[in-house]
């Protein structure tokens, strides 16, 4: 990425602050000891909402996801005052929230890393609805840059897919065709996946009804077993003239080894008299320990609902070896046609606590960490000036869904300063 040209030339992160928010850290790590890093643990004041308190040097728990994320910011911007943060157990996006509030208000860092996600949505991947709001909030009027992970579903292999797309029923069984060349209607109604017993996974189903006061569309998901095409276990919530969220969740352990296929069927038309729906609807499952065969899954449309926010810059991952798009880094267009990733950082990085570390996850701290390192140097500028003149000198390409795959380049970017001086 270049860190080290700019170390040689003196820019180190001095005199800036990063923040990175996760679920926990590791404090008796010795390289995160030797670059003095401050913890903080963020809870929800019980009594009174939307206040909170910090707790100098405590951390939730102890994890090596944010201990490897705390590493790559250390390592790439030495000189950084760091500070690892974490929110109360329990406290999930309310925390979450708390934890952006403390470090762009309490400390008033430069930059936050963050990648975590969550799972239960709050709109249709489009970065609108009350938690981007809420996130949009923090950041307006400050000099705080939030950079966070896309999200690891667009390969649909390894432990996360996603599939989008319009209800479809050609043959009338209000049941969403994934394919129509299917002459068999258990193939034509099913997404197929490949898991074995005791398999954890979670299965959300999300479609574009938010507007609504009430329901309009009553969309449900069913799982089955293939080898029986037996129902082993179904979301079917009513949305249907109903307050709730336009959503479905199936979570569990997956009781057999072999073919599952899910099915999104529309209650609505099926039980109450509707016209079958046009809807967009999306499906991401997670099997925690890994997808061996998926079917029918995207790349397109895959970055996570809070990397929609337009309001932070969200972070694909690259390969190491030729700064290439790693397959199962999420990606655009959102719902509403807007291309992401803003920029991208390398994956599958050894010296963290994990033998090699990839993701979306190693990203981001790597492109925070080159935010500050570039604020060094241009100490002038505004942190949106700065975090433009890393794009600018970035190393783009287009992917084929129409987003502009920036790989950040910190020698590139110093150079640039190093000439016009």
């Amino acid at each position: 990425m270049g860190a080290d040209a700019a170390h040689r030339l003196g820019y180190t992160g001095e005199g800036t602050k990063i923040a990175i928010i996760d679920s926990g850290f590791d404090p008796d790590n010795p390289i995160l000891q030797a670059s003095s890093a401050v913890y903080y643990k963020v809870r929800p004041d019980p009594e009174i909402p939307g206040r909170y308190f910090w707790d100098v040097g405590e951390v939730a728990k102890t994890d090596p996801h944010g201990t490897s994320c705390a590493i790559i910011a250390a390592d790439v911007a030495p000189e950084a005052e760091l500070y690892l943060i974490t929110f109360e157990p329990g406290s999930s996006l309310v925390g979450w929230l708390m934890a952006m509030d403390f470090a762009t208000y309490q400390l008033g860092v430069d930059a936050i890393s963050c990648s975590i996600g969550f799972m239960s949505p709050t709109c249709h991947a489009d970065g609108t609805g009350p938690l981007n709001s809420a996130v949009s909030s923090i950041f307006r009027g400050t000099d705080t840059i939030m950079f966070l992970a896309a999200g690891n579903s667009a390969s649909g292999t390894g432990t996360e897919m996603f599939y989008g797309g319009k209800f479809s029923d050609s043959d009338g069984d209000f049941a969403h065709d994934f394919t129509t060349d299917a002459v068999d209607a258990w193939d034509r109604n099913g997404l197929r996946f490949y898991g074995e017993e005791g398999d954890p996974f979670v299965i959300v189903l999300e479609w574009d009804d938010w507007d609504s006061a009430l329901g309009k569309v009553d969309l449900d998901l069913i799982l089955s077993y293939d080898e029986y095409e037996y129902k082993v276990g179904a979301s079917q919530a009513r949305q249907f003239e109903r307050q709730g969220t336009p959503t479905e969740f199936l979570w569990g352990t997956l009781p057999y080894t072999g073919y599952y296929s899910l099915s999104v069927e529309d209650q609505a038309a099926k039980w109450h008299n509707q016209s079958v729906c046009s809807v967009s609807f999306h499906i991401n499952l997670r099997n925690e320990r890994g997808l061996g065969f998926i079917e029918h899954h995207m790349a397109g449309g895959s970055v996570s609902e809070l990397a929609t926010n337009r309001d932070v810059v969200t972070v694909g991952a690259v390969s190491l070896q030729n700064s290439t798009q790693e397959p199962y880094s999420s990606r655009g267009p959102t719902s509403d046609g807007r291309p992401k990733p803003e920029l991208s950082g390398p994956a599958g990085v050894t010296g963290t606590v994990y033998p090699v570390y990839h993701g979306t996850s190693a990203a981001a701290p790597y492109v925070a960490s080159a935010f500050a390192v570039l604020k060094t140097a241009l100490p002038e500028l505004s942190g949106a000036e700065v975090y433009q003149h890393l794009v600018d000198t970035a190393r783009c390409s287009n992917d084929e869904y129409g987003n502009r795959i920036c790989v950040v380049d910190l020698e590139a970017a110093i150079a640039t300063i190093e000439e016009n001086q």
